[in-house]
């Protein structure tokens, strides 16, 4: 799976994430860790890799440190001294292990098929495994090498089959989570395979006039 960031591909290099100085500030700020995450377009990004297809959702810089995670604004891109090439290079690296390391817990239906997959990590940067070409290799014997991936929340990704699978069936459901996450990203559908990943749709959500009027005959008349 080729890995392309702003229309560049850039080949896999393994390395250690360095710690990069913003001294400007009041307080120093020391990122421990550096790369690239998923995030609604709701929030304010300035540093961004396009995401072909995609209209809620943008690829961001971040940098981790003393109390969380931050996305990169212009400001602290500047301090920070990176060039947009060596920084994709250490988010590709920082992509390709974390998604060496993931454990897809499976959810199976009453027949004991497997009927999608949950991948979860306290890292602030799991969302960006989808851009890594290791992603596809625990799913290739189970979900199949095409998938459909949905990052609901920041550190949680549902993964369905991208061929036969039952998305439609969980809308409602993955809808409902959207709405309660206390770090939602987007509805939208991301196809994943051996040339990339792309939006191919969107989870739709109930309208609020239609969800009140559920809610109103469910109440005692």
């Amino acid at each position: 799976m080729n890995r392309k960031f702003h229309g560049f591909t850039f080949s896999l290099v393994l390395g250690v994430i360095s710690f990069v100085v913003m001294p400007s500030h009041a307080q120093e700020e020391v990122a421990r860790q550096v790369g690239l995450l998923f995030a609604g377009k709701f929030e304010k990004a300035d540093i961004t890799s396009d995401v072909r297809g995609t209209k809620k959702t943008q690829l961001a810089a971040a940098y981790t440190w003393s109390y969380g995670v931050r996305l990169f604004t212009d400001e602290t891109w500047k301090e920070s001294g990176f060039a947009w090439e060596g920084f994709a290079t250490r988010a590709a690296a920082l992509a390709d292990d974390l998604a060496g390391k993931i454990k897809p817990q499976y959810i199976r239906d009453s027949r004991g098929v497997i009927e999608y997959a949950i991948v979860s990590d306290e890292s602030p940067f799991i969302s960006s495994v989808l851009t890594s070409p290791v992603f596809l290799e625990p799913f290739a014997d189970t979900l199949g090498e095409k998938l459909n991936v949905i990052v609901v929340d920041r550190n949680v990704l549902y993964v369905f089959p991208g061929i036969g699978g039952k998305l439609a069936d969980f809308g409602p459901a993955l809808a409902r989570t959207f709405q309660s996450t206390p770090m939602p990203v987007s509805l939208e559908v991301f196809e994943v395979d051996k040339s990339g990943f792309r939006v191919i749709g969107e989870i739709e959500r109930a309208p609020r006039k239609a969800e009140l009027e559920v809610i109103k005959n469910l109440l005692p008349q």
